[in-house]
């Protein structure tokens, strides 16, 4: 959060949860948005603590890179505390969004999510963003019907290794194709174009840790320091700007 402020990132700004802001999170079981937009999540599936939640790591208030961070075991995610609508239109006509990621990805042995709005798997409208086990590479995916047959699938060029840190950000205008900055590199363009025709809402909360609930998780032993969002397109110099500050 520290480094999108400092370098004026906060323009249609509409979420940031900070593992090493003690503001977005210390203990419990919500980590609040540092964008104030009240979007918050839960340190888990639910409200409640259990067995399945990812563990905090570190010392609340750290903001030394990678030191703080949420360890995620086995089918572990974040949920939204509430149904928001922030998420409902990225998967719409004419969506414009950006993320942002700083996280440490284990060994990929199946498809695993970074972010989803999709609640199952190929049967709800909504948007994903996930890393293809076989290649490292980043996709995003959105479907613009609540039916399994139209969903696009774009696998970047971007790779990620196992067992390493990254810190990347997606961006992507409706009928164009998506973009990544890897560690505050130059963008490579992803394969496809992905349009939407979609205007209807997502029937899912927003999740992060997955690509869609129950099936594409993020590999056991991941650790995420940092995921942001914002309602526009994030320019090469802004991710450039906010690597050099992770």
């Amino acid at each position: 959060h520290d480094a999108i402020t400092l370098h004026k990132c906060n323009t249609n700004y509409v979420l940031c949860l900070d593992a090493g802001d003690s503001s977005s999170y210390s203990s419990g079981q919500t980590i609040t948005d540092r964008s104030n937009n009240s979007n918050n999540f839960y340190l888990g599936a639910t409200s409640g603590v259990e067995a399945s939640d990812p563990t905090f790591t570190g010392t609340a208030g750290n903001l030394d890179g990678t030191a703080t961070y949420f360890l995620f075991g086995t089918n572990e995610l974040l949920s939204e505390t509430a149904s928001h609508t922030y998420a409902a239109n990225w998967h719409k006509s004419g969506a414009t969004y950006s993320f942002l990621f700083l996280v440490f990805v284990a060994t990929v042995t199946v498809d695993g999510g970074f972010a989803t709005t999709k609640a199952s798997a190929g049967t709800d409208a909504g948007l994903e963003i996930g890393i293809v086990s076989a290649t490292g590479k980043l996709k995003v995916v959105r479907s613009s019907t609540n039916s399994a047959s139209v969903t696009s699938i774009c696998n970047s060029g971007a790779t990620v290794a196992d067992n390493s840190w990254v810190c990347f950000v997606v961006t992507h205008t409706d009928g164009e194709a998506p973009k990544f900055y890897i560690n505050g590199a130059a963008p490579i363009s992803a394969d496809t174009v992905l349009t939407s025709t979609s205007t209807e809402a997502t029937s899912s909360p927003y999740y992060f840790g997955v690509s869609n609930v129950s099936l594409s998780y993020l590999p056991t032993g991941s650790k995420l320091v940092c995921c942001a969002a914002w309602d526009r397109i994030i320019s090469a110099s802004e991710a450039a700007s906010l690597y050099s500050s992770m």
